[in-house]
């Protein structure tokens, strides 16, 4: 349950269940370990949010089935290869998802703002490939790869739509008012998505050699660079469905990250 100046809220309730398989196994004189598995979600989502003055609540049920694979092979004792796919799920924000916002019904428009209750999560189709080298203790080299198909993204969008498919009550319409006239609708919708494809570079090792003075033993680093191309399908044209592709909005296409510690 979550809730904001108890305005709005969202409760959502998970009914649930997954099956796995594991096995540890030899592939000649390589080991290779990992487990197989699919999980079963009913989500049942109820949220609450004041809509110009008046409470409105909204229920949305949905399911998902996330199978995921993981899989480890060791060709030396100081080597790994690791891969893994998998489906997952994320929900929108708390502000895109509840109700509240204004709606307005005096001449000569109609318009409606307001968060988006009907919102499907955020569905994504993983690919995962890293190399892991292990020099010496507590050292570690690794590249890894990764591709992430985004599907069901959302997007805030300004529409003329009747209000009948905004699925909010009729009860909130003054006289004159019917389901079946235009309103100007400013909320959340689900996108097409696209696909983010990248790699990541990771070296991290520990001060503890004999020609570094003796006050730094005990001192290690982390560094870490990532890279990340991505191609996003964005409406432009809520009326004809019409799309620009560009990168994922709020996604530096590079970082870098640093990081020393002490143990």
């Amino acid at each position: 349950t979550r809730f904001d100046g108890e305005t709005r809220s969202a409760v959502e309730k998970s009914t649930g269940g997954y099956v796995q398989i594991d096995w540890n196994a030899d592939l000649g004189y390589i080991p290779v370990r990992g487990n197989l598995g699919v999980r079963y979600v009913e989500t049942d989502l109820t949220s609450v949010g004041i809509l110009s003055g008046a409470p409105v609540e909204a229920n949305f049920k949905y399911d998902n089935t996330l199978p995921a694979l993981n899989v480890v092979i060791e060709p030396s004792a100081d080597v790994v290869l690791r891969i893994a796919a998998a489906k997952t799920i994320a929900r929108p924000s708390l502000a895109s998802l509840t109700p509240g916002g204004s709606i307005d019904i005096s001449p000569p428009g109609f318009s409606l703002t307001s968060g988006n209750p009907y919102l499907e999560p955020i569905q994504s189709n993983n690919v995962d490939l890293s190399l892991e080298w292990y020099p010496y203790d507590e050292a570690l080299f690794s590249v890894a790869l990764f591709r992430k198909n985004i599907e069901s993204f959302t997007q805030r969008l300004v529409r003329t739509i009747p209000y009948s498919e905004t699925g909010f009550p009729n009860s909130l319409l003054g006289p004159g008012v019917t389901p079946a006239d235009s309103f100007v609708v400013t909320n959340f919708v689900n996108t097409p998505g696209g696909v983010l494809n990248g790699f990541e570079v990771t070296l991290q090792t520990p001060f503890n050699f004999e020609f570094i003075p003796e006050e730094l033993h005990g001192f290690g680093g982390l560094v870490n660079y990532t890279k990340i191309d991505s191609e996003f399908d964005y409406i432009i044209n809520p009326t004809t469905g019409a799309t620009v592709t560009e990168s994922l909005v709020g996604q530096s296409p590079s970082s870098v990250s640093a990081t020393l510690y002490y143990e």
